[in-house]
């Protein structure tokens, strides 16, 4: 079941505007060695799915993980059939990866939208 099918922010939606809400894979990476260990990579194996948007910490999440956690990773392929790609976000920490490649890095991101043009990380037929 996909819950909060209504954009977040309704004065910035555009018009192919896609929800990502749902399934995810998840990984909880206590040892902040994701990069290291190419969890970035397709071929990455994670053990876990959570329920998006909702945090690790909730019982809607399917996680339910309380402790502490140093970094967590969540992957889920997408199509994108617009030729006006761009992806928001807001969280404190983050690293995206496009097929393989870190697309940005932001620290220490604590404020209520932000968001960037990923247009040349994706193919002519709007795949990743």
């Amino acid at each position: 079941m996909i819950y909060r099918t209504e954009h977040p922010k309704p004065q910035f939606m555009r018009k192919h505007w896609q929800n990502l809400n749902g399934l995810w894979d998840f990984e909880i990476d206590n040892s902040n060695s994701g990069q290291a260990r190419k969890l970035f990579g397709s071929n990455a194996v994670f053990t876990q799915k959570i329920n998006v948007p909702f945090s690790p910490e909730t019982v809607l999440s399917g996680v339910a993980h309380t402790d502490f956690m140093n970094a967590v990773w969540y992957r889920r392929n997408i199509e994108i059939p617009t030729a006006e790609p761009f992806f928001d976000f807001s969280e404190a920490e983050l690293t995206s990866f496009i097929d393989n490649l870190p697309v940005n890095a932001l620290n220490n991101v604590i404020i209520e939208y932000t968001g960037y043009a990923i247009n040349s990380y994706i193919s002519v037929d709007g795949k990743f």
